[in-house]
């Protein structure tokens, strides 16, 4: 195994006002040796194995918009994660991540919920259909109380 090395550009774009944001990030990050720590087999002995060379290009855009005391969010990032020697998709990468939520505070409590949906992605390095992993999505629930300013609790629920 040899360590990880990467080099990454970004380009960033975005606009505000008093209540609301829009943001649109494009970047693309090439690794050398990038770990990839999920390799198994067909008896579930996984291991970690070094990929000689990768990209990962991508768009994200975000908003988020606040009405007093209610945020309301959404991004999403595409992307294109692949192996620059065999041009597949790298493992367990997903070419697009969908994100939504809202909160809200009443005095010093705050209560929100977000979902994240996670396209589908292959299990092996050949990008075989039958390797394919299927979309998923997360729900998080959370809740805050600021006892002061300088010290807050958080309580964080995730299903899936």
């Amino acid at each position: 195994m040899k360590p990880e090395t990467s080099r990454n550009i970004e380009l960033r774009t975005a606009w505000r006002t008093e209540s609301s944001t829009l943001s649109v990030n494009a970047w693309q990050t090439r690794y050398r040796d990038l770990i990839n720590g999920y390799v198994c087999d067909e008896m579930f002995n996984c291991t970690a194995e070094n990929v000689d060379r990768a990209t990962v290009r991508g768009v994200s855009v975000n908003a988020e918009h606040r009405f007093d005391n209610t945020r309301i969010y959404a991004g999403a990032d595409f992307m294109n994660p692949k192996d620059d020697e065999s041009g597949k998709r790298l493992i367990r990468r997903a070419k697009q991540v969908y994100r939504i939520g809202a909160s809200h505070t009443f005095g010093r409590a705050t209560v929100g919920a977000d979902f994240t949906h996670t396209g589908a992605r292959y299990d092996d390095k050949q990008n075989t259909e039958a390797k394919r992993l299927g979309s998923y999505g997360v729900l998080n629930l959370h809740a805050s109380y600021a006892f002061s300013k300088n010290l807050e609790a958080r309580c964080i629920g995730t299903t899936r």
